[in-house]
């Protein structure tokens, strides 16, 4: 007989960073296709909302750390050490799981994905690992960013496209469950069962991180 060549893998990430509106679309989605996801969390996800951050903690999806600031982290608005990156990772560590007993996997990406090769290494000397998304990371681009002449600003259709000739073996995907800092004509999650059909469709298979 012969085998049927191995489906291609690849990762849904899912980013709670300061909006929380498509939560409960994303974890209805998940389980329709019985599929595993990611979920990386802010600090201020988690203090803006506990109840939320309980529930994505008691589905059953792993969870892991988008650090505990929201802000981008290669802005220049402060000085970013070794010792800042160590608090902040400790810090959300901390208040996860003061607020859901549980504990944080110990994989990690920056706020918008934003990072340099030091702060990808001070991380990994606290013994987390850096997860890379940051092509794929299009659905946090608002109307306001677009209005202010920022490239990039896709609708959900496009973005299902863009991944749809453009993913590989072992891609990210990420998607986030909303944004509070600005506006957009439609958001990825609304799309996600899209997205993930149209993935499916092209023998992907999605797996844990």
């Amino acid at each position: 007989a012969v085998e049927s060549p191995s489906l291609k893998k690849i990762s849904l990430v899912i980013d709670a960073l300061d909006d929380a509106s498509g939560l409960s679309k994303i974890i209805s989605v998940l389980r329709k296709y019985n599929i595993t996801a990611t979920f990386f969390i802010n600090g201020e996800f988690i203090r803006r909302y506990p109840k939320e951050t309980v529930q994505i903690a008691q589905s059953g999806y792993p969870c892991a750390s988008m650090f505990f600031s929201d802000a981008d982290l290669t802005a220049g608005d402060f000085i970013v050490t070794q010792e800042f990156i160590r608090r902040g990772l400790a810090r959300n560590e901390d208040e996860f799981f003061a607020l859901t007993g549980k504990e944080l996997n110990l994989l990690w990406h920056a706020p918008f994905y934003k990072s340099s090769e030091n702060i990808k290494k001070w991380g990994t000397d606290c013994g987390y690992r850096y997860i890379e998304a940051g092509r794929f990371s299009l659905d946090t681009v608002t109307l306001e960013d677009a209005a202010g002449g920022k490239p990039g600003y896709l609708s959900a259709g496009q973005m299902i496209e863009f991944y749809s000739e453009n993913t590989q073996d072992k891609a990210v995907i990420p998607v986030s469950t909303g944004i509070a800092g600005g506006r957009r004509t439609d958001y990825l999650y609304e799309k996600l069962d899209l997205l993930i059909g149209t993935l499916q469709n092209q023998g992907f298979e999605f797996t844990a991180l």
